[in-house]
């Protein structure tokens, strides 16, 4: 899952990076936040069941980006 366009020097929260249960592939630093699952699977979401994920993102300044998500996406890759 990820999402991108966010401003320059964006974080994940360390509340998230601490009890997130899967890879974090790109931390929203460049702009972009990607997680995936962890290797080696473990994880899986049955067709048709919701998976709710609390993602707390860390803006610099006063950046109106929180107002949406732009280029939000879920696929499985394996």
């Amino acid at each position: 899952m990820g999402f991108g366009d966010l401003p320059e020097g964006t974080s994940l929260s360390k509340s998230f990076i601490d009890t997130f249960w899967g890879e974090i592939l790109r931390d929203g630093t460049d702009g972009a936040v990607l997680l995936g699952s962890p290797e080696g699977g473990g994880h899986s979401v049955d067709p048709g069941t919701a998976l709710p994920i609390d993602i707390q993102v860390i803006y610099p300044g006063q950046s109106p980006a929180y107002e949406r998500l732009t280029g939000l996406n879920a696929q499985q890759l394996g």
